[in-house]
């Protein structure tokens, strides 16, 4: 086992995502990483790494939390970035309802592969951990773990998970 670009710092890396061209983009807690060429660099300390969106760019710096920051990325069949924003509490504030929606936290955001043109893709999705798109329709389908403590058949008291389209 080897590590991947040692001589940087990550938080809490989780979605790592390919293009179509072999960039690799690897979304954090707070920031997205592109890496061009990953397949030639991945052991080197000076691996070629750029900013897609630079660390407090993703989500307000004061909105981080260790809760549902395990971003998950997706290149889509229109060669955007799809990139879930977990929502940090199992039901937000209403005084943050404006702030999430117009930055994504609590749904899946897109950009072109630069960086350019972020939109909310959608909203209403707690803490999305995958989400893929259908083959055919290239509708975006993801999972939603919705409001804890809810209970369910296990009795693990987990919030219900499905999958929902966009």
């Amino acid at each position: 086992m080897k590590d991947f670009a040692p001589s940087l710092q990550f938080s809490i890396p989780n979605g790592p995502c390919f293009s179509k061209d072999g960039f690799l983009y690897i979304a954090e807690q707070n920031r997205v990483l592109l890496f061009p060429a990953a397949e030639f660099f991945y052991e080197s300390p000076d691996v070629a790494a750029f900013n897609l969106v630079a660390k407090g760019n993703l989500i307000p710096v004061e909105e981080e939390s260790f809760n549902h920051t395990a971003r998950v990325c997706k290149i889509g069949p229109d060669n955007k970035i799809y990139i879930s924003l977990g929502q940090p509490f199992n039901v937000a504030p209403p005084e943050k309802l404006d702030l999430y929606r117009q930055v994504g936290i609590g749904g899946i955001i897109r950009m072109n592969l630069d960086g350019s043109g972020r939109g909310v893709y959608t909203y209403g999705v707690r803490n999305s951990v995958g989400h893929d798109f259908h083959p055919v329709t290239g509708e975006l389908w993801w999972t939603d773990n919705q409001v804890d403590g809810m209970g369910d058949s296990t009795g693990r008291g987990t919030g219900p998970r499905r999958w929902a389209r966009g």
